[in-house]
């Protein structure tokens, strides 16, 4: 986390200088990371957090965008860490063995569910 609070939005005004000692929407953005990480362990932090939770800081905050985050990440539902493979997938063409995909989101379900067809 604290690698990347320098490194969002540094040519914005609210975020410039990246030091949470002199930039009071940098301490907010710290704390919402860490508040984020501690609420939710599974998860954690990734990279790219500190964009969305900036971006919420500019428009409400601090306790309002931990909660925004919550809601924003609540809709994402992780895949387990592994899957069994389908027919023909991965090399050798067989079936069979696991599917390492980590952390990954199954983007494919997350469109069903969010997007109208």
């Amino acid at each position: 986390i604290d690698r990347d609070l320098g490194r969002t939005f540094p040519r914005h005004p609210l975020f410039a200088g990246g030091d949470p000692q002199q930039s009071p929407a940098i301490q907010s953005l710290k704390n919402v990371l860490v508040a984020y990480s501690a609420h939710h362990a599974q998860i954690g932090y990734t990279q790219g957090m500190n964009y969305i939770v900036a971006m919420l800081l500019g428009f409400m905050p601090e306790e309002h965008a931990f909660w925004a985050l919550i809601a924003i990440m609540g809709k994402r539902e992780a895949r387990p860490a592994t899957t069994p493979r389908r027919s023909g997938e991965g090399s050798g063409g067989g079936g069979g063995g696991a599917k390492d995909i980590g952390a990954e989101y199954n983007f494919e379900d997350i469109m069903k569910k969010g997007l109208p067809l």
